[in-house]
């Protein structure tokens, strides 16, 4: 314990993506476990069983090492390139938002309490606003990256295919990357949108640590309509049905956003069909109906004629915007 209460704020937000990566995984664990909010699953969980080509276990395993790592290097970082303080009367700080909210009022006399209370919410209202604009530079990386990992044939077979095999994914199934991937995609990402807004090490703490939560719910077989990223992300139109229909076998090629639906529709990249994701796909019905054969196809498939499946499904796009 005296170690934890030594470390810095710095050092805090360094550990937070995987405090909230096994606290949130171990959270929809439960649920599964004890049959929790069953209603609101999207995919019967005998459905995983069948079409993921990975086991938890090795998904379990990948995650450990993969936050041992990227824990390690961010601890190492922190110490080198330590993150900003918010300095004292600085625009955005609370006494920047009382000195101004007070000349603003004409420096009259006013009970400290509406004061203090005014001066207060500006500062939460500065620091949602950057919180979200992290989030939207975040989201713009990982939405052009996953993209071009959908469009370049090489890149989606040897990097981007590992995390297919996840057709049903569950929560500790977002780590489960390539590395060059998790370097290029979510490292440059996270920098970008905390280094381009130049947030301090607490404000990165907050972020790194939703980010990842919200990353966790995304790839669950749930729906839950008292979340609140649910219910922040149902404003803007993103829930984790979003991202199952992207890990589907007919949605792959869309829905390529992770925290926003903005730049799928912008690009035209968002599924506009009328499918759920818990319908089983007609290629892999023999496979459920227990063909070994048809599974060891669709993987022969996935590796040698991903180029046909992307045609298919770019012509299943079109039409569906134009009956729209």
């Amino acid at each position: 314990m005296d170690v934890l209460r030594g470390l810095t704020t710095s050092q805090w937000a360094a550990l937070s993506p995987a405090i909230s990566y096994f606290s949130g995984s171990l959270f929809f664990q439960t649920l599964e476990t004890f049959k929790i909010g069953e209603q609101y699953r999207l995919v019967p969980t005998d459905e995983e069983l069948k079409r993921n080509r990975v086991s938890r276990t090795a998904v379990i395993a990948h995650a450990l090492v993969y936050h041992s790592i990227t824990t390690t290097l961010a601890l190492i970082f922190v110490d080198l390139f330590p993150p900003l303080k918010e300095c004292q009367d600085c625009f955005g700080s609370y006494s920047y938002f009382e000195t101004s909210i007070a000349a603003l009022l004409g420096n009259k006399e006013h009970e400290s309490i509406q004061l203090a209370a005014l001066s207060w919410l500006a500062r939460l209202i500065y620091l949602g606003v950057r919180q979200f604009g992290a989030f939207f530079i975040f989201d713009t990386w990982l939405y052009w990256t996953h993209y071009f990992s959908h469009h370049n044939r090489w890149w989606f077979k040897h990097i981007h295919s590992k995390h297919h095999k996840l057709y049903v994914p569950f929560a500790y199934g977002s780590a489960y990357n390539h590395p060059a991937e998790s370097l290029c995609f979510d490292v440059v990402a996270s920098q970008l949108a905390s280094g381009g807004l130049r947030l301090s090490d607490i404000e990165q703490g907050v972020f790194l640590s939703l980010a990842t939560m919200r990353s966790c719910e995304n790839h669950t077989a749930y729906n839950l309509p008292w979340s609140p990223f649910i219910l922040i992300g149902g404003l803007f139109g993103y829930t984790p049905e979003w991202h199952s229909i992207h890990h589907s076998k007919w949605g792959f090629r869309t829905n390529f956003a992770t925290y926003f639906p903005w730049w799928d529709i912008w690009m035209g990249t968002a599924y506009l069909g009328e499918r759920k994701v818990y319908e089983a796909p007609e290629d892999v019905a023999a496979d459920l109906k227990g063909s070994l054969r048809a599974s060891d196809a669709i993987e022969e498939r996935d590796n040698t004629s991903i180029a046909l499946d992307n045609e298919h499904i770019e012509e299943s796009q079109v039409r569906q915007r134009k009956k729209i």
